[in-house]
């Protein structure tokens, strides 16, 4: 007998991306974290021999336009995260079981981020020139950096 999940089916894909994130610093010998309920900007914190990192979590698993996209925003007016509220955003594409670890200085305040794991690195740095500043390729230089959380 299957039965209707409570909560929304965005929350619980949102859950899973987080286990999953938990799942992979633990095996990365990190210690975790986790705060009780939705009410702060981060969702996990990662703990390191010399730093505390406030990690948002964001996962896709939609191509479009030839690319996966997540958003870096939070309430219903869609505001930016900053460096104050988070140190780093993870997002997850869970068709290539792709993990980005963006540093949030990196990001600019950009609302949206686009990722082609999909696609060879070559591939995705032809014509840059064309690209937005929130849909360079450059954003593949972060896919698996788990080092920047050190």
């Amino acid at each position: 007998m299957k039965t209707q999940p409570y909560g929304s089916p965005t929350k619980r894909i949102g859950d899973r991306a987080e286990l999953r994130l938990i799942d992979v610093a633990l095996s990365l010998g990190f210690d975790v974290l986790h705060p009780w309920g939705d009410n702060s900007a981060y969702d996990v914190v990662l703990l390191t021999p010399t730093a505390v990192r406030r990690v948002q979590v964001r996962s896709t698993a939609t191509l479009a336009l030839n690319r996966y996209r997540v958003q870096a925003v939070f309430g219903n007016h869609k505001r930016v995260y900053s460096r104050h509220m988070v140190d780093f955003l993870a997002a997850y594409v869970f068709p290539h079981d792709a993990w980005y670890i963006f540093p949030m200085h990196s990001l600019k305040r950009s609302a949206n981020i686009y990722m082609r794991p999909h696609l060879p690195v070559s591939a995705s740095t032809e014509r840059v020139s064309n690209l937005k500043n929130n849909d360079r390729p450059a954003w593949e230089r972060y896919r698996n950096a788990w080092h920047l959380l050190e």
